[in-house]
Order: C-alpha cells, then sequence, then structure tokens
C-alpha cells in the first residue's frame, strides 16, 4: 500500500485499511513522497499509530521521479523499484 509522507494526504488511510482488513489479506505500507522533514517523521507516526507496519524502502520526492512521467523508469525510481523487490521478496516472501 503506498503512503505519501504528509499526513494531511494521509486521509484516505482508514478507509484503505477497512477494505484490506475485510477481505483478509496481509499488507505493508511503502512510504511515498518522502523528505527529510519533521513532516515526513509526523506522516511516518501517524502511519504506524494507524496500525500501517512499514517497510523500510521509501520513495524520496525528487525531480527525477517526476521527469520518469511517460518513460521507462529509470535512475532514482528505478533503483527504488528494485529495492522494493529485494525487501518484499526477503522479508515478506
Amino acid at each position: 500500500m503506498a503512503c505519501p509522507a504528509r499526513p494531511a494526504d494521509q486521509d484516505s488511510i482508514p478507509a484503505t485499511l477497512a477494505a484490506i482488513q475485510k477481505a483478509g489479506k496481509p499488507f505493508n505500507g511503502v512510504l511515498t513522497m518522502a523528505r527529510n522533514t519533521i513532516m515526513t517523521d509526523a506522516g511516518r507516526i501517524a502511519l504506524t499509530e494507524m496500525g500501517v507496519p512499514l517497510l523500510e524502502t521509501e520513495l524520496r520526492l525528487s525531480d527525477q521521479v517526476a521527469d520518469n512521467y511517460g518513460h521507462r523508469s529509470r535512475g532514482m525510481l528505478s533503483k527504488f523499484g528494485l529495492d522494493l523487490f529485494y525487501e518484499i521478496s526477503t522479508k515478506i516472501g
């Protein structure tokens, strides 16, 4: 489940969690639009308090990511995808 880092963007998380729990499916959260800010730290705390188990891999907010729009993933976005795949395959299965 992709989770934005900003607490103001997390309004839909409770409804998403309810749907996941109703379906009985396992899940983890992946923090997106992350920066080295207090707001991102607050977002991590809010997600954890909502019961979202966060993965360590995060997608940093960057112009490089936005530049991938309409193109095959490359650079930072490609690395994020590879890191996320590795974490999921080794920690979750």
